[in-house]
């Protein structure tokens, strides 16, 4: 007996098939062609194969790096990189830093592995993009992730207060 067989013996086979079609617009057809095709191969009037492959790892795209200061400061940004499993590497020459959009700028750091964000004047967000050559051979492999520095405006920390002179009343 094929999963065919069992299929329709199941009571909810209607409902399903009602809501496949409404959702989705689905119809039996493509269930009765896969069900030639499971029948010609059990048959043995066809035959299947299964390939696979495999390549190098590659990894998962890296969210967006935020950091938030206001327009008075700017931020020390540490590059550590790290392989795909999370251990410590390094990298083929220095980080290329590039603003790809906003006003705020960039400030070199202690070393190739710090630099410093630095705030527009204006709150904004600028997105920063980070290039570097992961190959640690002659070839070239880049590597890039991204930064989005949001700088807002200057919020009051308290209200100042200070007394003058006494005066008569």
């Amino acid at each position: 007996m094929t999963w065919f067989d069992r299929r329709k013996r199941c009571k909810c086979t209607s409902e399903l098939e009602a809501i496949a079609e409404a959702v989705v617009g689905l119809t039996l057809t493509v269930n009765k062609r896969l069900k030639e095709i499971v029948e010609a191969l059990e048959s043995g009037a066809a035959t299947a194969s299964l390939r696979l492959s495999a390549g190098p790892e590659l990894p998962k795209e890296a969210p967006m790096f935020a950091v938030e200061s206001t327009r008075e400061g700017k931020k020390l940004i540490t590059i550590s990189p790290v392989s795909i499993h999370g251990t410590p590497t390094e990298v083929d020459g220095p980080v290329s830093i590039e603003v790809l959009s906003g006003s705020s700028t960039h400030a070199a750091g202690a070393d190739d592995s710090h630099f410093y964000v630095v705030s527009a004047d204006t709150p904004g967000v600028t997105i920063y993009l980070l290039k570097a050559d992961a190959d640690l051979g002659e070839g070239v492999v880049e590597i890039q992730e991204t930064i989005e520095y949001t700088v807002t405006d200057v919020r009051a920390a308290a209200l100042g207060l200070s007394a003058g002179p006494e005066e008569p009343k």
